[in-house]
C-alpha cells in the first residue's frame, strides 16, 4: 500500500503488519515531508536553432567555394537587377534573340558563323539571353 502526501510538514503514522498466523505487529512513525526539489530542464529550442542555423551556413559556404555553386547562388539574385530591356539592349543579342525565334532549330555554330561572333562572345551573349 502507498500514500502520496499533498503537502509539506510532519505527519503521525501508525503502521499495522498482520501476518497468516494471525501475529501482529504495531509501530508508530513520525514522516516528514519536505520540498521536493525539481531538477532544472534544459531548454533545447536555442541549442536547436543554433545547430540548425550554424549547418546551413556551413553548407552555403561550400557551395558558394565552387564555381557552379557560385553561379546558382548568381541567378537566384539575377532577377532583382536584371530586367528584359537591360538584356536586349545590346544590339548583337537583340539579333540573336531574332534569329532563335524565328529559327529555333538553328545550332550554335551556324549562329556564330551567321554575326561572325568568337567562341567566347557567342557564348557570352547566349548566356545573358
Amino acid at each position: 500500500m502507498t500514500h502520496k502526501y499533498s503537502s509539506v510538514g510532519e505527519f503521525d503514522v501508525t503502521l499495522t503488519i498482520e501476518d497468516d498466523d494471525g501475529a501482529t505487529y504495531v509501530a508508530n512513525l513520525t514522516i516528514t515531508i519536505e520540498e521536493q526539489q525539481v531538477e532544472p530542464v534544459l531548454d533545447d529550442t536555442g541549442l536547436v536553432l543554433v545547430v540548425c542555423s550554424l549547418v546551413v551556413v556551413i553548407g552555403l559556404a561550400l557551395v558558394a567555394a565552387t564555381e557552379p555553386g557560385k553561379y546558382s547562388i548568381g541567378l537566384l539574385g539575377a532577377p532583382l537587377y536584371v530586367k528584359t530591356k537591360d538584356v536586349l539592349d545590346n544590339k548583337t543579342r537583340h539579333a540573336l534573340l531574332g534569329i532563335i525565334v524565328t529559327d529555333p532549330g538553328i545550332h550554335y555554330s551556324a549562329l556564330r558563323e551567321e554575326f561572325e561572333l568568337s567562341n567566347g562572345q557567342a557564348a557570352y551573349h547566349l548566356n545573358v539571353l
